[in-house]
């Protein structure tokens, strides 16, 4: 009787647990707010702090190696005393990921330029 009981709750843990992360994270939201203009208006003021902030701080994509490249250990031994002989194959980072070093740049101004048109990032529950 006490297995049935405990493997009810085990099971029904999870289901509580994702029901308790729905609820809370469905109850949060935010948006640009302003006190005079509306949506029509934040569509035109967004596209121009996207213009503007684009041109201070255009994409500058850098690729970054995700790992080191290795040397292999060389391919044979010479026996007469003189150790490894070659130098073994060099295989480049597997991995090279493309990144916008001026992305947190770009997004600063942006929030700065929507501020100064008296914009205000709103979060509400």
């Amino acid at each position: 009787m006490s297995q049935i009981k405990t493997s009810k709750i085990c099971f029904a843990l999870p289901i509580i647990h994702l029901l308790t992360v729905a609820i809370i994270l469905g109850g949060c939201a935010s948006k640009w707010e302003h006190p005079l203009k509306n949506e029509k208006d934040f569509a035109v003021d967004k596209y121009k702090c996207e213009k503007e902030s684009a041109t201070l701080y255009p994409p500058l994509i850098l690729y970054t190696p995700f790992q080191a490249g290795y040397t292999s250990s060389p391919t044979g031994y010479y026996p007469y005393g003189f150790g490894y002989f070659g130098r073994g194959r060099y295989y480049p980072p597997p991995y090279i990921l493309p990144e916008d070093y001026n992305e947190a740049n770009r997004k600063k101004a942006f929030q700065s330029c929507l501020n100064a048109l008296g914009w205000e990032w709103e979060f509400k529950w």
